[in-house]
């Protein structure tokens, strides 16, 4: 075909592609940043004002970028009232499915997706097992590799009759015959077959298009080259746009601009992209394989001022490399002013994914993965909602160990310390001769069912009604629902799923990561609703399979089915691969694990092997032209990933004694300089702490003082030397007047005076992570058992994570790994209280205030004030007192019974408006030491002893008070305390004798 070659600027392309008549072939190429795509959406303003909005058509060849593509050019042409509300630009897939419904009048066409496909293989090779022997046949690898293998010989119009005359490939041609033969439905097409479709119709029928344009057209594969050249034939006019050097889907085509196109438009000059990344693109460009005769793109001229950087990074491991990229990104971000939405990491194997995002989050940066799916059975509501319906539709899978799963699920409501509590109360309930708890569990089960017909014991009834009881009930009820539903009403799977949601009440439900219960009442509906869509599409394109059977097929489906929305999240770096990038530019860019890049995949099945077999090419010609295309199409991989950054680049590899750098990286950036990453610390009390540290050496150092001038305006009180230990001059010699003290010191002063003296000057303001956590569980144990509330794990994490999330960390990853050490301590406070409750104890106060004074000399009292954690009443009538440490250092028991402060809380009773028979005990309660319950420590009823120790205690602090004597040694100035957290420096403390 011949082919007007035209290279225009970027203005002189839309006026000429304009006035190109109705029907042309066109195609727009150019490098990164020249402008295709402001070309598009310039041509769509200007055809939107000449032509009706329904035909004018915008194709893309991904989800993603058809959705990014409508945000971008709806919301103004809607405005202007240029184009009616609805999707602008769709996929070929898209407007394929719509050619093909108009053509099937009162019938609707179905797409099958990957996992419908995987399933019929799976069924095929089973029912063939004589056809493959080996265990790969039935390998979820393997069916992959079929799918592909089927769709490409569609795709080169290969006839599996011809390739069955080639004993290579018999075994093959025999499979997908009779794959064939198993897909009955004729309204079924897979992607390629409905396109394939589609442009068979498009030469018959109403179309209402008059202009079609395609973004990213090197994606596409050579069946949309076919559906493009029927629509061209109607007269519609096909605009393509794409760079033929960056093609990096599985199928794509880059040869379609010249192989489709009459008119070719070549944008030459590039305005966004640096000079230095324009330079690296080219050198990767030049040893791709020119497709057709058109080099014109790339020699392209660089107008951007723009000097970006290229920079690499050598790490000695996969963990070393992780950290230098989250160094990198917090850099970038926290010194170069650069949003997380405007970075990105390109990796090259999806796999790795989810290993990269677990380590950045760890290291504070927040991160989203962009394309790829979950199986929509392993999500954890959508799947325990599965569960529950499989056990009531199947029940011979019914069994002790299925009830456990599901009662341990999102939806069950049950954690490790509830079922702890469930097997101590059925082991009470159930008979002698069951001993095992899934026993025992599916003995209750059946035990309530038998509840309507006949008379149950009396002391299960009883079991029913406590707290822990009527929660399984509501699952033993919702299973006995689901099953009638199932068998006397016959309802769909959807019906079964919505029932499920709706009697357990799962908005309110709790994930598996009990931090973000606050947030995942909209996930849970959103999955529930994706569950119900994927469900009714399963049962329509089988109508007579039963819900069960229905179910069958989506939870045993291999491969991912993923109906939930893709949503793109702002506040977030990017983890993609190069394929779900495309239509993706950064500002800042990691590209990392580029030996991934070179593996190449076998050719076992391989269509254009078939077709050289056909056509008896030798198998040596076809390798060494196979080996040169792959590449070609590694570099083409290579040069998108690298052009998706429009600043900043960083290529990170990883030499160790198991893995070398890729030649890839030799052959185009080890020319680059290598990044220097700084040791300055990235958060604001570090950098407070570097910035002291600097004008403590140099005192001169107008730079560090300024920094630190400037966040003291800021409000960072710690940057402000008003509040640095030993700058203020010395106070006057004058005694420091005391008439009250809080019981909490008492102990402090005993082993540390000097400690002791600091906290009343109030010099350790920062108070850090740990007092802000034992400050949120003091008050959700104050709020949340006040007026005897039975305790509930749930209702306490919820109220903790609302605090917590006004509490002030200094980065996301401290919060997380504070999160997930509050679920331990509040999970075994919680399990005391249950206990307690259970054992018939009763709160008295909470947070009980008290003040009284105490004659410690014979003319002079002291006002003792605090508050009292709780006071309990146990169940034999003693008064406890009860004091909560959240802390990790555990008494021993003889500290405990001479502990101060629980001494001035027995006191201090005796001052209370509180009825008691005997002195009360006291107790200390240690939640977040590393035991599997809360430690205890007891200390026994007052003596006279103790009331003699607690007086000369607080006369001996009053003396020392009045003498004031305090001699602080430097380093270790603590004899009684081997860990001491005072440490005397002499570089900005001193010492006061």
């Amino acid at each position: 075909m011949f082919m007007d070659i035209s290279e225009c600027s970027l203005p002189d392309a839309i006026d000429s592609i304009a006035r190109i008549p109705e029907g042309s072939r066109v195609s727009v190429i150019g490098p990164p940043g020249s402008g295709k795509t402001s070309l598009l959406l310039s041509l769509l303003e200007k055809y939107s004002e000449s032509f009706e909005p329904e035909e004018v058509l915008v194709l893309a060849p991904g989800r993603l970028l058809a959705n990014r593509l409508n945000g971008i050019a709806l919301p103004a042409l809607l405005k202007e009232k240029k184009v009616r509300s609805g999707r602008l630009v769709v996929t070929p897939a898209s407007f394929a499915f719509r050619i093909v419904q108009n053509s099937m009048k009162g019938e609707r066409p179905t797409l099958l997706s990957g996992a419908d496909e995987d399933q019929v293989i799976a069924e095929t090779i089973a029912q063939n097992c004589e056809l493959f022997k080996s265990s790969y046949a039935r390998s979820p690898n393997f069916r992959s590799r079929m799918r592909f293998f089927i769709e490409d010989l569609s795709r080169h119009g290969i006839d599996p009759a011809h390739l069955g005359k080639i004993d290579r490939w018999k075994t093959y041609a025999a499979l997908i015959e009779k794959y064939r033969l198993a897909r009955t439905s004729n309204n079924a097409f897979t992607a390629v077959e409905i396109i394939e479709r589609a442009a068979q119709l498009a030469s018959t029928g109403y179309l209402p298009y008059r202009v079609i344009m395609v973004d990213e057209a090197q994606e596409l594969a050579a069946e949309h080259m076919r559906l493009f050249s029927a629509l061209a034939r109607r007269n519609i006019t096909v605009i393509l746009f794409g760079d033929p050097d960056k093609a990096v889907a599985r199928s794509a085509s880059p040869s379609i601009f010249l192989d489709f196109s009459e008119k070719l438009f070549v944008l030459k000059t590039v305005f966004r992209t640096p000079r230095n990344l324009h330079l690296l693109s080219q050198k990767i460009c030049q040893g791709i394989g020119v497709t057709g005769s058109v080099l014109a793109h790339r020699q392209s001229f660089n107008s951007s001022i723009l000097e970006g950087r290229v920079e690499t990074v050598i790490s000695s491991s996969r963990a070393t490399s992780m950290a230098d990229i989250a160094r990198w990104f917090r850099e970038k971000h926290l010194l170069e002013g650069i949003d997380w939405e405007d970075m990105a990491l390109i990796i090259f194997q999806r796999s790795s994914a989810e290993v990269y995002s677990h380590f950045l989050e760890r290291f504070g940066v927040p991160v989203q993965i962009l394309g790829g799916g979950l199986n929509l059975s392993e999500k954890p509501i959508a799947g325990a909602i599965l569960n529950a319906i499989e056990l009531a539709c199947f029940p011979d899978i019914l069994t002790g160990k299925t009830l456990v799963k599901l009662l341990l699920s999102p939806i069950g409501g049950f954690d490790v310390f509830l079922m702890r509590k469930l097997t101590i109360e059925l082991k009470r309930i159930a008979p002698k001769n069951i001993q095992v708890l899934n026993e025992r569990l599916l003995w209750a089960f059946h035990a309530y069912r038998k509840l309507q017909t006949q008379d149950t014991d009396e002391v299960y009834r009883v079991f029913l009604a406590s707290r822990i009881g009527r929660s399984l009930k509501k699952i033993f009820e919702c299973l006995i629902s689901l099953e009638r539903l199932y068998r006397e009403d016959n309802v769909s799977l959807p019906v079964l799923i919505w029932h499920v949601y709706s009697f357990l009440n799962l908005k309110s439900a709790v994930s598996k990561e009990p931090w973000q219960t606050s947030k995942v009442s909209h996930r849970v509906l959103e999955e529930v609703i994706a569950l119900q869509k994927l469900a009714d599409a399963v049962s329509k394109k089988d109508p007579l399979c039963s819900a069960g059977l229905i179910l069958q097929k989506i939870i045993n489906a291999e491969v991912p089915v993923d109906n939930l929305s893709i949503r793109e999240k702002r506040g977030c770096v990017t983890i993609l691969t190069p394929a779900s990038s495309v239509g993706y530019e950064y500002r800042a860019v990691v590209i990392t694990d580029i030996q991934g890049l070179h593996k190449m995949d076998s050719t076992q099945l391989d269509p254009e092997l078939a077709l050289a077999d056909i056509n008896n090419i030798p198998f040596s010609r076809y390798l060494e032209s196979k080996l040169a295309g792959r590449r070609h199409n590694l570099l083409r991989t290579l040069y998108q990933a690298v052009t998706r950054s429009t600043s900043d680049l960083l290529v990170s590899v990883i030499d160790s004694a198991e893995t070398s750098p890729s030649w890839l990286f030799y052959a185009f950036f080890s020319d680059y300089p290598s990044c220097e990453l700084s040791s300055l610390p990235l958060t604001l009390r570090g950098i407070v702490t570097q910035l002291r540290l600097d004008l403590e050496r140099d005192p001169g150092n107008t730079e560090a003082a300024s920094a630190l001038r400037l966040l003291a305006k800021e409000g960072i009180s710690q940057a402000d030397p008003q509040n640095w230990y030993g700058y203020l001059s010395r106070t006057e010699n004058k005694s420091y007047v005391m008439d009250s003290i809080k019981p909490s010191v008492l102990d402090k002063f005993h082993t540390c005076p000097l400690g002791w003296f600091t906290d009343q000057l109030d010099c350790n303001r920062y108070p850090g992570n740990a007092t802000e956590i034992g400050t949120i569980i003091h008050r959700c144990m104050q709020e949340l058992t006040c007026d005897n509330r039975q305790p509930n794990l749930n209702e306490f994490l919820d109220y903790a994570y609302a605090k917590l999330r006004e509490a002030d960390f200094e980065s996301r990853w401290v919060l997380e790994r504070e999160k997930k050490r509050l679920v331990g301590i509040i999970r075994k406070l919680v399990d005391y209280l249950i206990d307690f409750d259970a054992h018939g104890g009763t709160l008295l106060a909470s947070e009980k205030s008290f003040s009284f004074d105490l004659n410690v000399f014979k003319d002079r009292s002291i006002m003792i004030s605090g508050q009292i954690d709780r006071l309990e009443r146990l169940s034999s009538g003693e008064i406890r007192i009860v004091d909560l440490k959240t802390g990790s250092s555990l008494l021993s028991k003889n500290d405990a019974e001479s502990n101060l402060q629980l001494s001035a809380y027995q006191l201090a009773v005796e001052h209370l408006d509180i009825v008691y028979e005997t002195l009360p005990s006291a107790m200390l309660i240690y939640p977040a030491v590393g035991t599997k319950k809360a430690a205890i420590r007891i200390k026994g009823p007052m003596d006279r002893d103790s009331k003699r120790v607690l007086k000369n205690t607080i006369r001996d602090l009053l003396l020392q008070n009045e003498s004031f004597t305090l001699t602080a040694a430097l380093e270790e100035h603590c004899e009684s305390r081997t860990a001491c957290k005072k440490l005397m420096v002499p570089h900005v403390s001193f010492s006061v004798k």
